[in-house]
Formats: C-alpha cells, sequence, structure tokens
C-alpha cells in the first residue's frame, strides 16, 4: 500500500504554513492565513512558493523564487529539528498501519514533500517505522501527477503496480497511480487544491482511515477490485 502525506496521512497545513510565512516575513513579502495557504498545498515546494507569489500579485525571478523556496524548506526543517511541528494524523491512521503492517502488506509513503521534511513529519507523529520506503519529490525526476515516485516506491517494495493499492487526496495522487496502473482510493477530507475531493474519478472513496482494515478484509482471501493480496 502507497500512501500520500499532507492531506491523506497527516493534516500539515499548519506547519507549511508557519514556514511559508517565515520565509515571507524574512523577505519583506505579505504573509498568508492559514485558509490561504491550504488550496496551495499538493504539487510541492516550488509550486507552492510560486502560488503564494500569484496570490499577492507578485513577480519574482526565478533565482529570487529558488531562494524564497530554499527559506522556507529551511524554515520548515528547523521547525521541525526545534520540537515545534504542529502535524497531526487523521483519526484512525495509527491503528490502520498498525493492522497493516501486522497482516505483513508493505507500506510506502508517495509524497511531492522534499524527502527529508517527510521523513521529519512522520517521525513528530510516530509512524516513521512502519514504512519499508519513503520517496519524496526530490528523490524522482518528476513530481505527482507523473508516476515517478509511485513506480520507484513499488521498485523499492519489489511490487508490482497490479498488487499495490494508493490512498491519497488530490488529483495528483490520481493521475499518478491511474499512469502507474495501480487503483487509487481517495480520502474526502484532503486539501485538493481547495476542490471538492469528492469529485475525484477514484475507484473508492474511505471515510476515514478508522475503516480500512475492514474494507481491505485483512487475513481474508481478496475478492473485490481493489484490495491487497
Amino acid at each position: 500500500m502507497l500512501f500520500d502525506l499532507d492531506g491523506t496521512l497527516a493534516d500539515t497545513v499548519f506547519d507549511i504554513a508557519a514556514a511559508l510565512n517565515e520565509a515571507f516575513a524574512h523577505s519583506g513579502l505579505p504573509t498568508l492565513s492559514v485558509d490561504e495557504v491550504r488550496p496551495l498545498v499538493g504539487r510541492g515546494a516550488p509550486s507552492l512558493i510560486q502560488l503564494a507569489l500569484n496570490h499577492h500579485k507578485i513577480t519574482f525571478s526565478d533565482s529570487q523564487s529558488a531562494h524564497l523556496m530554499q527559506a522556507f524548506l529551511d524554515h520548515y526543517q528547523a521547525r521541525a529539528d526545534a520540537g515545534r511541528s504542529l502535524a497531526v494524523l487523521f483519526p484512525g491512521v495509527s491503528q490502520a498501519l498498525t493492522q497493516l503492517k501486522q497482516a505483513r502488506i508493505k507500506l510506502a509513503v508517495v509524497t511531492n514533500k522534499i524527502h527529508r521534511l517527510a521523513v521529519s513529519t512522520l517521525q513528530h507523529t510516530h509512524i516513521f517505522d512502519h514504512f519499508e520506503a519513503v520517496v519524496g519529490g526530490d528523490s524522482v525526476a518528476r513530481r505527482k501527477p507523473h508516476p515517478d515516485v509511485v513506480l520507484q516506491a513499488l521498485e523499492q517494495l519489489g511490487v508490482p503496480p497490479a498488487s499495490a493499492l494508493m490512498v491519497g487526496d488530490s488529483q495528483y495522487d490520481v493521475d499518478a497511480a491511474r499512469a502507474a496502473g495501480v487503483t487509487i482510493w481517495c480520502v474526502p477530507y484532503g486539501y485538493n487544491e481547495g476542490r471538492d475531493p469528492r469529485q475525484l474519478a477514484c475507484d473508492q472513496f474511505l471515510e476515514s482511515f478508522v475503516e480500512l482494515p475492514e474494507r481491505l478484509a485483512l487475513g481474508a482471501p481478496s475478492q473485490a477490485s481493489g484490495q491487497v493480496t
């Protein structure tokens, strides 16, 4: 099983907004509210910076944008290193991952977040040890919606696409899974750039991680499409 991180496993928007605003404030730029940041999350740090600049109708050169992005990443890492992360797991995530691990299902995270920040978030929320692979947006040539992160995770797990199931919250997750030939389930509570996740063309919706083990019929032969064997 493959999982998106931001908006699927954990609510990380408060960390993202805090680091973004620290970077912007130090550059003399106007900040954004958490509600303004939420629909900007999903494509990774480079896109987040550009969308935030666009929000304020600010034009930066490529080098200025790159400098601002690095400042954002540095502030994000500093918050994590100082134990100031505000990331929290969505209901049922920890329990479901424990049951999946006990059932010997191979687990991986596939995210557009850079690898070191993904690891920091997983460690902060105490679920890092559940995963055999963590593939970040900087681990591959192309971020989601391209399938690179998905294919890289499957290669690390030694699992073919037909035997995998991905859970995400955005159109990028759906597109990446489809391109990789992987079944995709969606949660209805994620970010999805401010659009209603229930409009996503995924194979099934998972209302909460609380119901995931039962949906997968752990310990029983898999008969339904999308179930892990």
